[in-house]
């Protein structure tokens, strides 16, 4: 696919610019790396080599797996190397001739062990491991998603917005008698019945009585939905390794006067949002004015006000003031959520996420996540 060709030259690029011979990625358990399936569109557990002569070797666990899906120059098994990643590197380090005092740049995720690893067997080699060199810079391509990504995430948007639609019948139809774990299967096998690979992480689905929480814990069990109060429902459609993420809050009243008070900021500060949303714009502008805002009403925002969504369900750019990021200004071709939210431990929790897509003309809401009152 033309696409992985093009990302994968970016790499290329910046090993020549930085002076590095190789690149090399891993997606492995318990340490997953998206930025495999963003340059190859290989889906999990591999090795990824890239050189500054233009190649592209994939090192998968399922070859079969890795020829149905990859888009590289070569596949070598990993059975090849007995399963071992020096053996791995120091075999294509002399398939691609390197010399002494080499330069080989290895994605900060992999762990420490495998980099000491790695400079015992190729000690003459310079051996480089960081979060700011190759990861910072495919987090960046990452966030400004290009034509292909953008129509894999609008399958998502439109999947999401059916299920949403969906879950709001049942609601109608069985209020009373709907628990949390019937709704979290229904959002999976209504995803996967329309094509999606699944959820894009673990839905959560809370009731009233334990909305109180921004990731409730656990995502979700018996208890039943649309019991007087906030019951909060967040969940993804994963589409081509691409989530959306939604957040629907369902009211059944009558409610208090904080209660009312907390809908009413969060529906007033969502609408907020969305009109100083515009490209150019600093994120940490953005959710500083939305801070000021909840502020007004004698609220505090417990989380960022959106984040970036594709391959990972959190991903740059995030609108939030903490960190560096809060200086990222948003641009065309960015896809990020705006989430307003506020949690009391007595009056639960109410959210308000949609997902945004940033055009030449201006924000473009993707789906239709809100507030169901019963």
């Amino acid at each position: 696919m033309e696409a992985y060709k093009q990302r994968q030259q970016k790499i290329y690029s910046y090993l020549r610019k930085e002076g590095l011979d190789i690149a090399i990625l891993a997606d492995l358990e318990g340490r997953r790396n998206p930025s495999i399936r963003y340059l190859t569109g290989h889906p999990a557990d591999a090795l990824l080599f890239l050189s500054s002569g233009g190649e592209c070797f994939l090192v998968p666990w399922d070859e079969n797996m890795a020829a149905e899906f990859a888009s590289v120059d070569k596949i070598i098994p990993y059975n090849s190397y007995k399963r071992s990643f020096s053996m791995a590197v120091q075999s294509l380090a002399e398939e691609w001739r390197l010399k002494a005092g080499s330069r080989i740049e290895l994605s900060g995720k992999f762990p420490y062990p495998a980099a000491v690893e790695l400079i015992t067997t190729l000690p003459d080699m310079e051996i480089i491991c960081w979060e700011q060199g190759l990861d910072n810079l495919l987090l960046k391509l990452r966030s400004i998603k290009d034509k292909s990504e953008i129509q894999a995430m609008q399958k998502a948007f439109e999947i999401s917005n059916e299920i949403v639609q969906g879950i709001e019948e049942l609601l109608a139809d069985k209020i009373g008698n709907l628990r949390e774990l019937d709704i979290a299967q229904y959002i999976d096998a209504e995803a996967r019945t329309r094509g999606a690979e699944g959820t894009g992480f673990e839905t959560l689905a809370a009731a009233a009585n334990r909305s109180f929480a921004v990731h409730a814990f656990p995502a979700y069990g018996s208890e039943l939905i649309g019991e007087r109060g906030f019951s909060v429902i967040d969940f993804g459609v994963k589409y081509r390794g691409y989530t959306s993420d939604v957040t629907i809050t369902v009211i059944h009243g009558p409610l208090s006067k904080l209660q009312q008070k907390m809908v009413e900021s969060v529906l007033e500060i969502y609408e907020l949002a969305l009109s100083l949303i515009d490209s150019g714009i600093p994120t940490g502008e953005i959710a500083l004015k939305i801070d000021e805002a909840f502020a007004r009403w004698g609220f505090k925002m417990p989380h960022a006000l959106g984040h970036g969504i594709g391959l990972a369900a959190h991903e740059a750019p995030f609108l939030r003031m903490e960190d560096q990021n809060s200086s990222v200004v948003l641009q065309e071709g960015m896809i990020f959520t705006v989430e307003p939210g506020l949690y009391h431990s007595e009056a639960g929790g109410i959210r308000l996420e949609n997902d945004i897509l940033m055009t030449s003309h201006g924000l473009k809401v993707m789906t239709n996540s809100r507030i169901i009152e019963i």
